[in-house]
């Protein structure tokens, strides 16, 4: 049934609320490395990636060794968010001297097999999404714990003339309570690092987290098409 074009709801989206992305997860905080299967249990990075090769610091992808094997994701919100705590030169500084390692472009899931069949390494700022469905599958994948954490965020909210505007709000909400982030967790392995209790608000107690704040956004979006010039990629 259409509605009267005088009829104010008629121009009122249908859907309430839009899911952008929702606050759970610290997406793309560290490098990630393939290690043997049949070390797993044991939590060793082994077969590919060696323990003592591991990256430590974002510095530490400069070493030769990884030389045309290291994954770097192309869109904005991933290594431009360094710029945000090393300030725009220095970052820059990083990119070109990174541009040296011939470096892999890739949008995320390309990266994610290019790891998983051994075409790379390791790779920077893969969202956590891909290791936790890579581990309940048993692929050999794990983290490296890189500081400072690189931490795209989540986002919900209402829309803007929606027909059921409080519901979206009250909905938004219940996503960030106790029993909608346990949930969360249990379908998708991620929670959010700004809920006190979840894993994901556990694990960066201590570390340096680089959050994108509304003071940030012009420099971000400057420094990932200054980047991607200068690493030869298209974002």
């Amino acid at each position: 049934m259409l509605r009267n074009d005088e009829d104010e709801s008629a121009h009122r989206p249908d859907a309430s609320i839009c899911l952008i992305f929702f606050t759970a997860e610290l997406g793309g905080e560290r490098s990630y490395g393939r290690r043997s299967s049949c070390e797993c249990q044991k939590g060793r990075l082994t077969g590919v990636l060696r323990a003592k090769d591991v990256p430590k610091r974002w510095e530490d992808l400069l070493d030769p060794k990884w030389n045309g094997k290291l994954g770097m994701v192309t869109g904005v919100g991933h290594i431009d968010y360094l710029a945000i705590r090393w300030g725009e030169k220095k970052f820059l500084d990083f990119g070109r001297a990174l541009a040296k390692q011939k470096p892999v472009p890739g949008k995320l899931g390309e990266l994610y097999t290019r790891l998983q069949i051994g075409e790379i390494a390791l790779t920077t700022t893969l969202t956590n999404s891909f290791i936790i469905r890579a581990q309940k599958e048993g692929a050999p994948l794990e983290h490296a714990q890189v500081q400072p954490v690189v931490a795209p965020a989540y986002h919900i909210g209402a829309l803007k003339g929606s027909r059921h505007p409080n519901t979206a709000h009250l909905f938004a909400s219940f996503l960030l309570s106790p029993e909608a982030q346990a949930i969360w967790e249990r379908y998708n392995g991620q929670t959010s690092a700004f809920v006190p209790g979840t894993k994901m608000y556990n694990y960066v107690q201590g570390k340096d987290v680089i959050y994108l704040g509304q003071d940030d956004v012009d420099l971000v979006n400057r420094a990932v098409v200054e980047v991607n010039k200068i690493l030869g990629f298209n974002p």
